[in-house]
């Protein structure tokens, strides 16, 4: 106990001896020295506020700035490929025009030709034009390559000798001998073509009648059910007669085309290939 208070006195002592060595003069200073420490860490600290801040602005600049390059690369994408599928289906549309063969060719010298035989090819050497290079000169023979995926055509007959007797009314005329059916959208069993693609088709039709009492028939092209051009033929009291019609026609996917018996009951049509229907494929539409 004695001891502490010893210590204590000599402690007190010392900082009595201690600011007694300090005048007012330095004391200032240090309080001066102290505030302008004060300052200078208060300034850091708003320095520093600020910075964050422009820090924070900017971070959020750049996420923004991000975000609106993340929405236009997905509207380009998007952009791109709509035009894949405007392009696709212009090139789908002018396919045909694309496709096409053209040739002409002459015989041009002013000898002529003579001592031409039966079942000999008639020479045209001289070419003017051979669009799609399908004509050949040495043979004089066209040969014509095609896109089966864009093109469509069938050539369907009557074949039979004894013809097609009582034909009612409303029935379908029956084309069973197929000679010709690119794109196969000619069924037979059926005889209905059947569009594989939109686009612009022509079709012709030709009936020759029978020569007997029900020699009257009147045909019309069917489009889907409706009635769009028709022919008649009538050889009671005559000859046999052949009619015929043809008619361009659009076309969807999927539309069909066949002719119908339209006017006189228990009709009759002769065969042996006079009696047929064809059509084909312009250009896609």
């Amino acid at each position: 106990m004695k001891y502490c208070q010893g210590v204590i006195i000599a402690f007190s002592f010392l900082a009595g001896a201690l600011a007694a060595s300090i005048n007012s003069s330095e004391l200032d200073k240090l309080y001066s020295r102290l505030a302008a420490l004060e300052e200078k860490d208060q300034l850091r600290n708003i320095h520093q506020q600020q910075q964050d801040i422009l820090i924070s602005k900017l971070q959020s600049e750049i996420n923004h700035e991000r975000q609106l390059r993340t929405n236009i690369e997905k509207e380009l994408t998007k952009l791109k490929h709509q035009y894949a599928i405007q392009t696709e289906g212009l090139l789908h549309k002018r396919q045909g025009f694309m496709e096409t063969a053209a040739f002409h060719a002459t015989l041009d010298q002013d000898s002529g030709l003579e001592h031409i035989n039966v079942g000999s090819t008639i020479p045209f050497p001289n070419v003017k034009l051979n669009i799609g290079g399908g004509y050949d000169n040495t043979t004089s023979i066209h040969i014509h390559s095609y896109n089966a995926r864009e093109t469509a055509a069938f050539h369907a007959t009557l074949d039979q000798d004894s013809g097609l007797e009582h034909i009612n009314v409303g029935s379908t005329i029956p084309f069973p001998n197929v000679k010709l059916n690119i794109g196969g959208g000619y069924e037979n069993t059926t005889s209905t073509f059947t569009a594989t693609m939109p686009g612009l088709y022509i079709f012709s039709v030709s009936i020759t009648s029978y020569w007997n009492d029900h020699g009257k028939l009147h045909v019309g092209v069917m489009k889907t059910g409706v009635y769009l051009a028709g022919t008649y033929v009538n050889d009671i009291g005559g000859p046999a007669e052949q009619g015929s019609v043809t008619i361009p026609m659009q076309l969807q996917t999927g539309d069909k085309v066949w002719i119908k018996h339209v006017v006189h009951d228990d009709g009759a049509l002769y065969g042996g290939g006079l009696t047929s229907f064809m059509g084909c494929l312009v250009f896609v539409l």
